[in-house]
């Protein structure tokens, strides 16, 4: 099994198969996936992470790490032994319900799909972005209909929504 990082992102220093094994020992090794817990493994020069994080304090701070921890996990794909099946995500964030991991954490999908509690949640996480991409895309739409001539925009913008809203409406029915 190798694993590829997701199309147009960027992780300097660190090759997709060694930054997947790493991930999965913090994961092991803390006992949750958390951005904070991908940081605070990642501060040592030497640590095999290290290179994807700036760690100039006058350029960025914790929250910028945190950041650029998430996008890190989500952006590692395992690609199929299998011909003609596509590279997929390692991990899924599962809002937690747990006082202690309040931020949630990143869990294996094939562990997830396994356990229907889990996979609600992800479920729940799922149906909570497409309800924000389809507001963002409705916001979009209100902005446009005040600029004079975009009809081709609009035409194309109705289309988002609409798919976002059958979107939606799928995501829902899978509870």
């Amino acid at each position: 099994m190798r694993h590829i990082y997701r199309k147009g992102t960027s992780i300097k220093g660190v090759l997709p198969d060694a930054a997947a094994a790493e991930l999965e020992r913090i994961r092991s090794d803390r006992g949750a996936l958390t951005a904070r817990n991908v940081v605070d493994e990642s501060r040592p020069e030497e640590a095999l992470l290290h290179p994807a994080f700036e760690w100039n304090d006058k350029k960025a701070g914790l929250e910028y790490r945190l950041s650029q921890a998430r996008s890190l996990v989500r952006a590692i794909l395992v690609v199929p032994d299998q011909e003609g099946h596509e590279p997929a995500p390692v991990y899924v964030h599962i809002q937690s319900q747990e006082a202690k991991q309040p931020e949630g954490d990143y869990r294996p999908i094939a562990s997830v799909v396994q356990h229907v509690d889990q996979f609600a949640l992800a479920l729940g996480e799922l149906e909570r972005r497409v309800r924000s991409a389809l507001e963002a895309v409705r916001e979009l739409k209100q902005a446009a209909n005040a600029v004079p001539g975009g009809d081709d925009r609009m035409v194309m913008i109705a289309m988002a929504v609409k798919a976002l809203e059958t979107a939606s409406m799928a995501v829902s029915k899978l509870h």
